[in-house]
C-alpha cells in the first residue's frame, strides 16, 4: 500500500502525462480511475489534488514529481513511469509531448530498466483493459 505522498505523486504524474499532449481524453480518464483502484489512491485524495493542478505551472509540478521521485526506491520510480506509459499509450498511441516527459523520466532523470520497465507496463495495460471492459457504460 502507497503512502499519501506516493499516491499524491501518482496523481501529479497522471496529470502531467494525459496534459503533455493538451487534451485529456476519455480513455486516459478510464486509465487513471484504474490506475486509482490498483493502487488504492481514493476519491479524496484526487479530489485534493488533481483540480489544483490546473492553476499550477507545469515546470513547477514536474520539478516537484522529479525531486519526489529521486527520494524513492527504484520500484516505485519504475512503476509510477509504467502507469505514465499506459496512461500515454491508452488511446493506442502516445503522443509526441507524452514520449518525451516519459523519456525524460525513464532515460535522463533515473536511467531505469527499458525492458523492466515495458514488463510492468504491460501488467498495468492488461489491468487498466479489463478494468475498461468491465465498467464500460
Amino acid at each position: 500500500m502507497n503512502t499519501k505522498s506516493d499516491n499524491s505523486l501518482l496523481i501529479k504524474l497522471y496529470y502531467l502525462t494525459a496534459s503533455a499532449d493538451g487534451r485529456i481524453s476519455e480513455n486516459e480518464k478510464v486509465f487513471f480511475k484504474a490506475m486509482c483502484e490498483y493502487q488504492e489512491i481514493t476519491d479524496e485524495e484526487v479530489e485534493s489534488i488533481l483540480p489544483f493542478l490546473m492553476a499550477r505551472n507545469e515546470t513547477e509540478v514536474l520539478d516537484e514529481c522529479i525531486k519526489n521521485l529521486k527520494t524513492k526506491s527504484k520500484d516505485f520510480q519504475i512503476q509510477a513511469v509504467a502507469w505514465m506509459a499506459t496512461i500515454a499509450n491508452s488511446d493506442g498511441f502516445m503522443a509526441q509531448e507524452e514520449w518525451q516527459l516519459i523519456y525524460r523520466l525513464y532515460n535522463k532523470e533515473f536511467s531505469l530498466d527499458l525492458s523492466e520497465l515495458l514488463l510492468i507496463q504491460k501488467q498495468h495495460m492488461k489491468y487498466c483493459l479489463k478494468y475498461k471492459a468491465v465498467h464500460a457504460a
